[in-house]
């Protein structure tokens, strides 16, 4: 950091605890590979702390006497970097360890900011396919990345944040703009901040206090919350509107951009419904908007004037979730294929066609209070995990089942007995699944090998909420069905895991650490219910 130019820097950071080592391994292993950086590790705990310390990479820690409660320093006084007796091995599963996390969060992205440096934030539980962040967010990008038409007005607004908006149709498209909660840009999902860009201006500022301060309101309340709730709710309560709704709006925000010299009168000019809208929060919120901590006079702090803050949401096709990438496949959706992340960055201003920056390991299950087994699950599927051994590739005999696990008569008498948005269709067709993965289990103990799970396909989302069709609410409901799914959207990866079951995933022979030698020392064995047995003494 001593030697990167804050005019020119944007630091890229990640926070986590020491249960979450494998992931941060992970994620540090793509933006390396995307190239991007500098990045930098914010240490919730000593133990992420010291492994970090340990591995040579780049991490920052709380110091010991500071409350971030109140962001004072004083002796005795406990936090969670020093003290995470009772939180448990994975912090999300505890909400009051978790909201205290969010705190650290908070105080760490504020000395980023102050220093001058824009923040690009992403959760552990992200992985960086490509590098193409910077036209969607910023104009200090090279001049041969320029922010993409789309995105002229989000490259100045003080922070980017990713949504869990699941079609497409509401992400973008100015006719879907609506007030208050906004149906386009995304606004009719919930805000997630696994991805969030915050500009260094004292609107990224005055947002991170009333964050703080929000999340400050929860302490006591008893209720089960986390930063990204709170951070959601205070977004919400700021009413946010459109800065093109009216002529003030603009105005207000048009001033603060030209104080910090980034103001692009050309970017107004080029304003289309294809352009991602930005939001302002409204001029008397009273949330604790300020670029400065609070007034506390026996702290020596004067405090300051709340200011106004803008906000605008990234496109779910470029920062998917893990609903768009493991179950509605959006890396495979027209224009996307193939792309690498130099091309292909926009398509024209109805359908933007941009490459996948990022996948965030959303919507899964099988995540306990000491272990993310879903999310680890789902990136060995999609060869997105590094942190397994090599002996995870290499060692032992494997069985895997060959053809289809249904066949087509079979998927038709299903489908004409029961409709479409009925779950029995897809717990018919899973009873057949789940017959096959059983005897291919059992033959696999038999042989001592480890059982390769077959591709599932779901015919009903998995949502611990209704669904509409069998498909998440918020999904598109012209998603069709059935869908190749994740083995944690009907099974409790968990469970196998405790029971030490060995297995490997439905990609596991295309990995490429698993030597060609592995995969071609194959024999085909057919197993079938009429077979004669060998005789006790034949070779």
């Amino acid at each position: 950091m001593a030697s990167a130019d804050p005019a020119t820097t944007t630091l890229h950071f990640t926070f986590g605890s020491g249960t979450m080592m494998q992931f941060l391994r992970n994620w540090r292993h793509y933006i390396i590979k995307a190239g991007i950086g500098p990045a930098i590790v914010g240490a919730a705990d000593a133990d992420m702390l010291a492994a970090c310390t340990a591995e040579g990479i780049g991490a920052l820690g709380i110091v010991q006497d500071l409350d971030v409660w109140t962001y004072a320093k004083m002796k005795g006084t406990s936090n969670v970097q020093g003290e995470a007796s009772g939180c448990g091995k994975y912090y999300r599963h505890n909400k009051n360890c978790f909201l205290e996390l969010g705190l650290v969060k908070a105080a760490f992205l504020w000395e980023i900011l102050v220093l001058g440096y824009d923040v690009l934030i992403s959760d552990l539980d992200v992985v960086w396919l490509a590098s193409a962040w910077e036209p969607w967010m910023t104009y200090r990008g090279a001049p041969s990345r320029p922010p993409l038409p789309e995105a002229a007005l989000l490259a100045m607004a003080d922070v980017l944040v990713s949504t869990d908006e699941l079609d497409e149709a509401f992400d973008g498209h100015g006719r879907w703009e609506r007030w208050p909660f906004g149906l386009g840009w995304g606004r009719r999902a919930d805000l997630n901040t696994g991805v969030v860009f915050f500009r260094a201006t004292n609107g990224s500022l005055a947002f991170i206090q009333a964050w703080r301060l929000a999340m400050l309101a929860k302490r006591d309340t008893g209720e089960h919350t986390n930063d990204q709730f709170v951070f959601v709710s205070m977004v919400h309560q700021a009413e946010m509107q459109p800065v093109t709704a009216r002529a003030d709006h603009m105005s207000a925000w048009r001033t603060t951009l030209r104080a910090h010299g980034l103001d692009r009168p050309e970017a107004f000019a080029a304003i289309t419904p294809s352009t991602r809208g930005v939001s302002i929060s409204k001029a008397d919120f009273t949330g604790g908007a300020a670029p400065c901590l609070p007034r506390n006079v026996s702290l020596g702090r004067p405090g300051c004037a709340a200011n106004r803050f803008t906000l605008g949401t990234l496109p779910l096709r470029v920062f998917t979730s893990g609903h768009g990438f493991f179950m509605q496949h959006v890396q495979d959706f027209d224009g996307l294929r193939g792309a690498s992340s130099s091309q292909n960055l926009g398509a024209g201003p109805a359908r933007p066609a941009a490459s996948v920056a990022t996948v965030h390991f959303t919507f899964q299950y099988s995540d306990t209070p000491d272990f993310p087994h879903g999310k680890r699950q789902r990136a060995r599927e999609a060869a997105l995990w590094t942190a397994d051994p090599p002996s995870y590739y290499t060692e032992g005999r494997y069985v895997k089942l060959v053809g289809a696990l249904y066949t087509a008569a079979q998927r038709v008498a299903i489908e004409r007995r029961y409709p479409e948005w009925s779950p029995h269709r897809h717990m018919a067709i899973d009873a057949i699944q789940r017959a096959a993965v059983r005897d291919l289990l059992a033959l696999a103990t038999a042989m001592n090998a480890t059982l390769i799970m077959p591709p599932l396909v779901c015919t009903c989302d998995r949502y611990w909420g209704n669904t509409v069709n069998c498909r998440m609410p918020t999904a598109p409901q012209d998603m069709p069905l059935p869908f190749r799914c994740s083995q944690d959207a009907l099974f409790e990866v968990k469970r196998w895991n405790d029971l030490h079951i060995p297995f490997r995933e439905a990609t596991f022979l295309e990995h490429p650490l698993v030597p060609a030698e592995l995969v071609a020392a194959a024999v085909r064995v057919i197993v079938h219910k009429d077979a004669t047995p060998a005789a006790p003494d034949s070779a």
